[in-house]
């Protein structure tokens, strides 16, 4: 059965009124009813829909049912979040307005009110279970089976009868539009097809390829609560949905967006029609028509040209376990490795930087950089050694190292690492660089200092116990951790005039590791000088934000042109990269190579 990767618990609501059925009237009688047309022609020859017979043995088609006749919809539905009459059997009367196939997780059909009792708290609709429904939409049918709730759905299930008694020409969708009227609840739509008035933006893709679904959303983006920008999706909850192709076994291809795999976060969609159900812990839509996306303003944005042409850029990049060792934490095979280092060059490349920090780079000696390295040079420098690397292995898994081009800046001394006392903490990395002569030189002035992070992960674990455990406040485990790391890298920095540090910090904005950092006189660039928008370099469980930072001391803050998160990979599904089970996708360019998008820094000497 589905799950969508985010539980939404969802409420929303519309008045009722008078204008979605044919011949819809108000009259001193009561509420407005449908006018029925009756058809011969209409009439099933297989299938539970039942005909009477006159005197002469012709079959003639079912009279439709008089108000009083049957149960209402609406009274199925009742106005709390089950039916009053669950386990009951009833017989009901409505217009089709959606059918679903056999093999469908919701094999069936969706059935309107006829008339709109002008209760904002009741359904118009209702979902019908069954497998041999010979109805279409515009039906009018007759139904007795059983009222159920399944997985918080109405539904009616043991159907003893179908009877199509006419066709109703007008079912059009009840329109609708986020945040609803005050008291109005998606409980009172459950069933019902209606159709969005505004755009609906895709936030998480982790069920579109094997399930069919989307999490939509009516905020462009939602954001970790720690971002220090943005609505959470905790507070967009109540204007947030699942799209659901509504198949059962998981699609051939994507449901949504391109054959080409363009979709992605942000991407927005106008106009979607569907009915919508509650299943599975959330509110979701099955779409009666295509759904097409647009690319989202923020989602492969250019990254933006140098603002002088004598600044310096610096970038930090987390390249997502780049092991040229197969079969441990990055490519399964040579195949996967290739397609992995053809992404990571197309994006180092694209970020036109004199020196990227880059962290998740196996620690095997240097083979894994220098693997990187060499086809840097051979895709874009006719092998020439253009870009050059530092950086010291340990016993870690992975290392922290520096690619810089040689024709631009020159290490100045030797690497050093910041180890945090007392604990197993990722040592940051600091190199000094400065501008190259026209000698091919050191030009002797114009020296900066950059420390490269990759701060303690998040993730719990058996270890993290004590001050490390999760507190409860959001921050994950290991915070105390980040926030010692944190602490290093800042009492090395107070040492420096020029200096820089960039990385993977594992930390949202207003979270302790970057307040620390804040508090010791480090100036936040991204939080300075990039928009609100534009502030996550990577995704989680339908969040976004930024947890890859650029930091500088006052002096290089002064100085800094434009700073820029390069969005190549947060945006993108990751069925779009390079393991070889997304191969109908696979690119060889820079999106998706990763799993955080690069973040760049300019600055004057």
């Amino acid at each position: 059965m589905r799950h969508t990767a985010t539980a939404l618990l969802l409420g929303l609501g519309l008045g009722g009124g008078c204008g979605f059925a044919l011949g819809c009237r108000a009259d001193a009688s009561g509420p407005a009813q449908a006018e029925v047309t009756v058809d011969a022609s209409v009439g099933r020859d297989s299938g539970p829909v039942s005909e009477a017979a006159d005197d002469s043995g012709t079959e003639v088609p079912q009279t439709c049912l008089s108000r009083g006749e049957y149960t209402s919809v609406q009274a199925i539905q009742g106005n709390a979040a089950h039916s009053p009459l669950d386990g009951r059997q009833v017989t009901t009367q409505g217009v089709v307005v959606k059918v679903s196939g056999a093999d469908a997780i919701y094999p069936g059909f969706f059935l309107r009110a006829l008339e709109d009792d002008l209760d904002p708290h009741t359904s118009e609709g209702l979902f019908v279970f069954t497998r041999q429904a010979d109805a279409t939409p515009g039906d009018v049918v007759i139904v007795r089976g059983e009222v159920e709730e399944y997985f918080d759905l109405t539904e009616l299930k043991n159907v003893e009868e179908i009877a199509v008694c006419g066709r109703s020409l007008v079912h059009d969708p009840r329109p609708i539009s986020f945040p609803l009227a005050d008291g109005a609840t998606l409980e009172s739509l459950e069933g019902m097809l209606v159709r969005f008035e505004q755009p609906l933006y895709v936030d998480d893709l982790i069920g579109l390829r094997a399930h069919g679904e989307v999490l939509v959303t009516v905020a462009e983006r939602a954001f970790s609560a720690h971002n220090g920008v943005g609505n959470s999706l905790a507070s967009l909850s109540a204007q947030s949905l699942v799209l659901d192709d509504g198949r059962y076994d998981a699609p051939q291809g994507l449901s949504y967006g391109r054959d080409n795999g363009d979709i992605g976060l942000g991407d927005m969609a106008f106009g979607v029609e569907g009915v919508l159900v509650e299943a599975y812990g959330a509110y979701r839509l099955h779409p009666t028509s295509d759904v097409h996306f647009v690319r989202g303003p923020e989602r492969r944005s250019a990254l933006p040209p140098r603002t002088q042409a004598q600044s310096i850029r610096v970038a930090g990049f987390n390249v997502g376990n780049y092991f040229v060792t197969l079969g441990d934490r990055g490519a399964a095979n040579d195949e996967e490795l290739e397609r992995q280092t053809t992404k990571l060059v197309e994006a180092i490349y694209g970020l036109d930087a004199d020196v990227v920090g880059l962290v998740e780079v196996e620690a095997n000696g240097s083979a894994s950089i220098a693997a990187l390295r060499t086809a840097l040079n051979a895709a874009h420098f006719d092998a020439r050694p253009v870009y050059t690397y530092v950086g010291i292995a340990t016993s870690l898994p992975t290392m922290p190292v520096f690619l810089y081009r040689s024709d631009r800046v020159i290490a100045v001394g030797d690497p050093r690492l910041l180890v945090v006392p007392d604990t197993t903490a990722r040592p940051s990395l600091v190199q000094s660089f400065s501008v190259v002569d026209n000698d091919g030189g050191n030009a002797g002035d114009g020296t900066f200092d950059v420390v490269l992070g990759h701060f303690r992960a998040r993730i719990c674990d058996t270890n993290a116990t004590g001050q490390d455990a999760d507190l409860g406040d959001g921050q994950g485990c290991y915070n105390r951790r980040r926030t010692l790391q944190a602490e290093t890298a800042a009492s090395f920095l107070a040492t420096v005039s020029s200096g820089i540090l960039l990385g993977d910090l594992n930390a949202y904005a207003t979270e302790d590791p970057i307040e620390a950092l804040a508090s010791a006189g480090l100036v936040d660039l991204v939080a300075r000088h990039v928009p609100g928008s534009s502030r996550y370099s990577a995704a989680y469980e339908g969040e976004v934000g930024y947890i890859d930072h650029a930091l500088a001391t006052p002096s290089l803050a002064g100085r800094v042109t434009g700073v820029a998160f390069w969005h190549i990979n947060a945006d993108e599904p990751t069925f779009s990269g390079y393991r070889i089970s997304a191969s109908d996708l696979y690119r060889p360019d820079a999106y998706r190579s990763s799993d955080h998008d690069p973040l760049i820094v300019d600055f004057r000497l």
